[in-house]
């Protein structure tokens, strides 16, 4: 019985940690506009092949507007090698902070086949 025991919480224990690993971005470009909508943010999305850009803004009563930058891949591969890319230019991060009319984001996060950066409260949102 003791044995049946210790199986089953290391079963449930190793489900949990599972699920806690498993990132919560948005599978679709189409997911990721419903979801940061129903946040409240004015989302802008552009298709492209298998994949395509968001920008996600919310200028609403804050002192502070919160907004995102995410590119969506076709492949993790091309997604990692954009985030590489985008962790060594600066100026391309400069650019992006002027296209989300904000003062400073985060530095880019690659999960999956998502590229993105912006303001914490805009990743969260993003992704949980």
């Amino acid at each position: 019985m003791k044995k049946i025991i210790k199986w089953f919480s290391l079963t449930m224990v190793s489900a949990l940690m599972c699920m806690a690993f498993v990132a919560c971005t948005p599978s679709s470009l189409e997911k990721a506009d419903k979801k940061l909508s129903a946040e409240g943010y004015d989302v802008q999305t552009m298709e492209v092949d298998k994949g395509g850009t968001l920008i996600a803004t919310d200028f609403s009563d804050k002192t502070e507007p919160e907004a995102l930058y995410a590119v969506l891949f076709e492949s993790k591969k091309d997604a990692k090698a954009y985030y590489d890319q985008l962790k060594s230019t600066r100026v391309m991060i400069e650019g992006i902070k002027e296209i989300l009319e904000v003062d400073s984001v985060s530095s880019p996060i690659q999960k999956g086949k998502w590229v993105y950066l912006g303001t914490p409260d805009a990743i969260e949102d993003f992704a949980d």
